[in-house]
C-alpha cells in the first residue's frame, strides 16, 4: 500500500489545473493518479517551453515503489521527453544499513492526447525491506516543442512505444568500479544527426547469494553517465558505479538508464566525471561538519543556444573519516542520503544558466558529514534558421514561477 505525503496531495491538487488557455487534453485521464511539472524554466510559446517538477512519496515494507507522472502539454507542442534530475531518499525510522538505492524513471511514453507520461521507481532500503519505511522524492524536467521550429526527435517517438535503454548492467568485487559501454543495436538516427544522452537514473545494490539480502554500513556511492561526443552513427556512452562500505569488499550491482534527443538542432555540452573507489583517510583531522543538506549555486554564462537544459549526469557521495579508526570507522548507518539538481532558469537572451546543486548524506546525528562531487552537462537546442529571423526583436526571457 503507497503513502502519499503533504507534498504530493499539493501537486496533485495543482494536476487538477490546466497549464494554458488550450483545451484539455486531459478528458479522460485519471488526473488524480498523475503528478505534473509546476514550476517553468522556459516558456518561448508556440514554439519551446521547459518545466521543472518534483514528487515526495512515502512507502512502508512491502509496498508498490512506483509513482505515474505525466506532462500535459500545449497542443503546439509535437514531441516531448523528460529528464531525471536526481533524488533524495531517507528513512523514517532512525538510520539504517543500506541494501538497495534506486532513482530512475521508466515507461515513458507521448502520446496522440499530448500527454507525456512516465514511471517513477524508487527505494531505499536494508534487508528488512526498509525496516520503518522510506519517503523518496525525486526531481526532474520536461521538455517538449513544435518540430518545426527545433529539429529535435525524442527516442521515445518512435513507433510510439517505449524505447527507454538499460544502460550498464554489472558486478563489481571488492574495491572495483562498476563500468560498462552501451550503444543502441538499432540506431534510430542518421550518421549526420547529433545525440545528447539524457539521464534517467541508476540502482545501487549489495549482492550475495542469498536472494540479494545482503546489506552494510555505506561509506561511498556514486554514478557517471558520459557520452561520446562526436556520435558518428548514433552515440556510444559510458556508465560507472561505486558502492562500498569501508573495507570494499562484498560484491554490488549497479545499472544506469538513459534516453536519448538526437536531431540537427540537438547539441551537448559534456565531459567525463571519473570515479574511484576511495578509502577513509584517518590522516586527517576529526570532521566537526554536519551531514546536513549542503546547496552550491552554479552560474553558466555565454552559451550559444537558444535553449539550455542542465542535466544531472554524475554524482558522488561519501563520508568524511576521522583521525583514527577508533575515533571514527569511515562508513556510517544512512538516515537521509541523495544528489540532485534544482531551481533551474534560463536566461536566453544573455546565454546565461544557473542552477542549485543538492547533497545530502547523514546518519541520525548527521555526524561526520559528507563530501560531494558533480558532474552536470548541458543539453543545447537551437532553432531551425527559418523561424528565427525576429528572435531579438522579441526575446522571451524565461519565465520564473513564484
Amino acid at each position: 500500500m503507497r503513502f502519499a505525503s503533504c507534498s504530493l496531495i499539493l501537486i496533485s491538487m495543482l494536476a487538477l489545473a490546466p497549464l494554458g488557455c488550450e483545451s484539455d487534453p486531459m478528458v479522460g485521464v485519471d488526473e488524480a493518479a498523475l503528478t505534473q511539472p509546476t514550476r517553468v524554466i522556459i516558456n518561448d510559446d508556440g514554439r519551446f517551453t521547459a518545466l521543472e517538477g518534483s514528487e515526495c512519496l512515502s512507502y512502508f515494507p512491502g509496498g508498490d515503489k512506483h509513482s505515474s507522472g505525466a506532462w500535459v502539454a500545449p497542443s503546439w507542442v509535437g514531441d516531448a521527453t523528460v529528464i531525471y534530475n536526481g533524488f533524495s531518499h531517507r528513512y523514517l525510522s532512525s538510520d539504517h544499513h543500506v541494501r538497495r538505492v534506486q532513482g530512475d524513471i521508466t515507461g515513458v511514453s507521448f502520446g496522440a492526447d499530448h500527454v507525456l507520461r512516465w514511471t517513477f521507481n524508487g527505494t531505499l532500503d536494508d534487508n528488512d525491506l526498509g525496516d520503518g519505511g522510506m519517503e523518496l522524492c525525486y526531481f526532474y524536467t520536461v521538455i517538449g516543442w513544435d518540430p518545426a521550429d527545433v529539429q529535435a526527435r525524442s527516442q521515445v517517438g518512435f513507433g510510439g512505444i517505449d524505447l527507454d535503454y538499460d544502460g550498464a548492467t554489472t558486478w563489481m568485487g571488492w574495491r572495483n568500479v562498476m563500468s560498462a559501454q552501451n550503444q543502441l543495436p538499432d540506431c534510430p538516427f542518421a550518421a549526420s544527426e547529433p545525440v545528447a544522452v539524457l539521464p534517467r537514473g541508476s540502482t545501487h545494490q549489495y549482492r550475495d547469494g542469498l536472494g540479494g539480502m545482503t546489506d552494510h554500513h555505506l561509506f561511498q556511492i556514486a554514478y557517471s553517465q558520459t557520452q561520446d561526443q562526436n556520435p558518428g552513427n548514433c552515440v556510444t556512452f559510458s556508465t560507472s558505479s561505486v558502492l562500498r562500505d569501508k573495507n570494499a569488499d562484498d560484491d554490488a550491482f549497479a545499472a544506469g538508464r538513459a534516453s536519448l534527443l538526437g536531431g540537427l538542432g540537438v547539441a551537448i555540452r559534456a565531459s567525463d566525471f571519473v570515479l574511484t573507489s576511495r578509502a577513509p583517510n584517518y590522516n586527517q583531522p576529526f570532521p566537526t561538519a554536519t551531514g546536513a543538506e549542503r546547496v552550491e549555486h552554479i552560474v553558466v554564462q555565454g552559451l550559444p543556444y537558444s535553449y539550455a537544459i542542465p542535466m544531472l549526469t554524475g554524482w558522488e557521495l561519501y563520508y568524511k573519516s576521522g583521525s583514527t579508526p577508533q575515533a571514527l570507522s569511515g562508513d556510517q548507518h544512512v538516515t537521509r542520503m541523495g544528489a540532485s539538481i534544482r531551481n533551474l532558469r534560463y536566461d536566453r537572451v544573455k546565454g546565461a544558466l544557473e542552477y542549485d546543486f543538492f547533497s545530502v548524506l547523514g546518519d541520525q546525528n548527521m555526524v561526520p558529514g559528507h563530501e560531494s562531487r558533480r558532474n552536470v552537462a548541458i543539453l543545447g537546442l537551437t532553432r531551425t534558421p527559418a523561424t528565427v529571423c525576429c528572435f531579438e526583436l522579441s526575446p522571451t526571457v524565461s519565465t520564473l514561477a513564484p
